[in-house]
């Protein structure tokens, strides 16, 4: 089958050909991929691949893959052969969805959507999950919170917004570059604040009328967590997304009460057991209901081809895409 794999050794993404996986997991699903999802996650592996159990000799990723199953495990229940799917993977095995078969764990897949195409439900699942966990399980927002999220140009900001929006949150401000304020605003966010601004922190206690921010999510990790964290108001809530926080850095944290909160959204996979991957499940169907309604909109789509996949991958690490990439096969 056609690949694409990551070269540890030259640091580089790769077509390749290889056999098709074997199931070897009684749980598991062998299914045919039609659509996948690009992700910062995908591009920098060469960050976490130390993490991973298995040798990376002809490593596929994929994390979020629309597909047809092909095969079923002896244990499987619930599904069959032809069922259309939606998942997120598991990035610590091989076999993800940059090929044309892959292998999941059926106990985390959803059934697809029948309104909405291949190619958008391929671009949920990493950004649109990790939102909807963030900001309605995790940060609870509800009516009148203040709510700050750093990056709400990127994959996770952008549905952060909006999920905020429809919570009914009071304030709404977001931080990103300036090219990209208007993309922002219409998603829902009262004040945008280019990321760079010197009196990012001034500007938001003032958008706030001095009082602070209730609900906090950032999505920039440890360059600008301590910054960030002056921003909170009593009682106030930290969720930190790239890395782990460091309460003993902040402020007054504990005269402040403030709380603090992590996320990673593939841990499901490897922590909690069944009730972990349930809540993973009830998250994409939760998702998926609300872009079927009107609730959410997709961000701009890219498709792209399994040929072209090494060079934007490459550009995604360098953070030099714009847009959700889809490759369709």
């Amino acid at each position: 089958m056609k690949a694409i794999s990551y070269n540890d050794k030259n640091d580089i993404f790769e077509y390749i050909e290889k056999e098709v996986p074997k199931l070897d997991k009684s749980l598991d699903v062998l299914v045919k991929v039609i659509a996948v999802g690009l992700n910062p996650i995908d591009a920098k592996i060469n960050q976490w691949a130390s993490m991973r159990k298995e040798p990376l000799s002809q490593w596929v990723g994929g994390l979020d893959v629309y597909s047809e199953i092909v095969e079923i495990g002896k244990e499987v229940s619930g599904w069959h052969k032809g069922d259309l799917v939606l998942y997120h993977g598991n990035m610590m095995r091989a076999n993800g969805g940059f090929a044309e078969y892959a292998i999941q764990d059926s106990r985390t897949i959803i059934r697809a959507s029948s309104s909405l195409t291949a190619v958008e439900q391929a671009s949920i699942p990493c950004a649109g999950w990790t939102a909807y966990r963030a900001m309605i399980e995790k940060l609870n927002i509800s009516k009148d919170d203040n709510v700050f999220i750093s990056g709400g140009s990127g994959g996770v900001g952008s549905f952060a917004v909006q999920l905020a929006k429809n919570a009914g949150a009071k304030h709404i401000i977001t931080s990103c570059s300036e090219k990209n304020f208007e993309y922002v605003k219409p998603l829902g966010a009262t004040h945008v604040i280019n990321y760079n601004d010197k009196n990012l922190i001034e500007k938001v206690i003032d958008h706030t009328d001095g009082y602070g921010i209730d609900k906090l999510l950032n999505t920039s990790g440890r360059s600008t967590d301590i910054t960030l964290s002056d921003l909170l108001a009593f009682n106030g809530h930290f969720l930190e997304l790239l890395d782990v926080v460091r309460p003993t850095e902040y402020k007054d944290v504990f005269m402040r009460n403030l709380s603090f909160h992590q996320l990673s959204l593939g841990a499901a996979h490897r922590y909690g057991g069944d009730k972990a991957k349930n809540q993973l499940k009830e998250v994409g169907k939760n998702m998926l209901t609300l872009i079927e309604n009107g609730s959410i909109k997709l961000p701009l789509i890219n498709t792209v081809s399994i040929q072209d996949m090494p060079k934007v991958l490459k550009e995604m690490r360098e953070a030099h895409t714009k847009g959700k990439y889809v490759l369709v096969l």
